[in-house]
């Protein structure tokens, strides 16, 4: 994976995180400590065939397939979506991620294609 944490000055975020390549691997503890997450952006446009779900985990570091999500944002094949939280989702511990191609909590696979996300926190 490569993520890039860009601070933001601004109203709408402290920070956006930008992972070009986010795959089932949990990206661990990308945010540490308490933070808000108000905008959520998958590009799943590579994958032709498969719906891509972010599993986002209020944690340090997630089993994923093991460890139950916080939320999980569902991302058709050839799209992209955007998820605005106007009051925002609060993580306590911090925000760990996974990109995975089989719903629910079980889902561990690796998404046949390139899949980029980008949170936007405060």
């Amino acid at each position: 994976m490569a993520f890039v944490k860009n601070p933001v000055a601004g109203v709408l975020a402290a920070n956006i995180i930008e992972d070009t390549n986010a795959n089932a691997t949990a990206q661990a503890n990308v945010l540490s400590g308490a933070t808000t997450l108000y905008l959520v952006r998958i590009d799943n446009s590579a994958n032709s065939s498969e719906t891509v779900y972010l599993k986002l985990y209020d944690a340090t570091s997630a089993t994923v397939g093991t460890t139950r999500p916080a939320g999980i944002f569902a991302c058709p094949a050839s799209s992209t979506r955007q998820y605005s939280v106007p009051d925002g989702i609060t993580f306590s511990s911090g925000i760990t991620y996974a990109v995975v191609k089989t719903a629910g909590l079980q889902g561990s696979s690796n998404p046949s294609a390139t899949v980029k996300v980008y949170l936007a926190t405060a």
